[in-house]
């Protein structure tokens, strides 16, 4: 079940703790850290890694972040030394050394790269954008037998339409985008597109949800959303301009439009524009 919902007890806890208001919640105004809202749970994300969740037990991370030294030494350490280090003995202390280890363990990821659109979530207080980033990590039960999860991995907001869209994300050498026939991206968009057609009403009742909260928790005043594209979108990334005109891309094109599968290809992320990438689709949308 898609459930998009946090109760009123969680939230205030979440906004007492001192991990989130001196640390989680600078960066995510910054657009730095990405807060998404799961299903009585709150996540955030870090260069494409879950950085922390929140749970009714507190907070969580993982393992490969959080083991951190508890020290004033840098560089090398001797041997002998090693005994006297420890552990740090809470999140708050090692905030800063858990998000290299999270950004060096994502670093190749194509969520790392999807990373690049942090910078307009709708809790970043710099960003002036009609285009939300709202949610990633998209995960829907799967209308499949073949799949037990859909994971979608963009949703953006539009603020003038009030209209949501989903966009599947690609690196450049994902091999799912290369096939002399039909790629395997294609039935996956197919897959997706056929999933939020499906659940529209669901989802656009739980992102509702979704806004309401975060305009509580983060004392906001993000627009309702009134509607769905149900076509998801073709992102491929991560390309020179030489691969520009490659015959990847040109395949992969012809069999987005003999599909009827919107797309939008960017060669450089850091240069991602969320305007751009709502208006610059090619191929059929719901919403113009």
């Amino acid at each position: 079940m898609f459930k998009r919902e946090l109760d009123s007890e969680l939230i205030n806890r979440l906004k007492s703790e001192k991990l989130f208001g001196d640390n989680l919640l600078p960066d995510i105004h910054k657009g730095i850290v990405f807060l998404a809202i799961r299903n009585n749970e709150v996540h955030f994300y870090y260069r494409g890694g879950r950085l922390f969740k929140y749970t009714n037990k507190g907070f969580f991370s993982n393992i490969k972040y959080v083991s951190v030294a508890d020290t004033s030494i840098e560089g090398d350490v001797p041997e002998k030394e090693l005994g006297k280090i420890e552990l740090i003995r809470n999140f708050t202390n090692g905030y800063d050394r858990i998000k290299e280890n999270c950004a060096k363990y994502n670093y190749n990821s194509e969520s790392c790269r999807v990373s690049d659109l942090y910078k307009y979530s709708f809790a970043s207080l710099k960003n002036n954008n009609k285009v939300l980033l709202l949610d990633t990590e998209i995960s829907i039960e799967s209308q499949e037998d073949d799949y037990s999860q859909d994971r979608i991995d963009i949703l953006l907001f539009s603020r003038e339409s009030k209209y949501l869209r989903f966009y599947e994300a690609k690196l450049f050498t994902n091999s799912q985008i290369r096939s002399k026939g039909t790629p395997e991206v294609i039935d996956q968009i197919t897959r997706y597109t056929n999933q939020i057609g499906t659940n529209k009403e669901l989802i656009l009742e739980q992102y509702r949800k979704y806004v309401y909260i975060t305009n509580s928790l983060l004392d906001l005043k993000m627009e309702m959303p009134e509607s769905i594209d149900e076509k998801v979108v073709l992102y491929v990334f991560d390309y020179d301009s030489n691969q520009e005109n490659s015959a990847t891309l040109k395949h992969l094109k012809d069999y987005c439009l003999k599909n009827a599968i919107p797309y939008y290809f960017k060669g450089n992320t850091a240069t991602i524009n969320s305007d751009n990438m709502w208006n610059a689709i090619v191929g059929n949308i719901v919403c113009g």
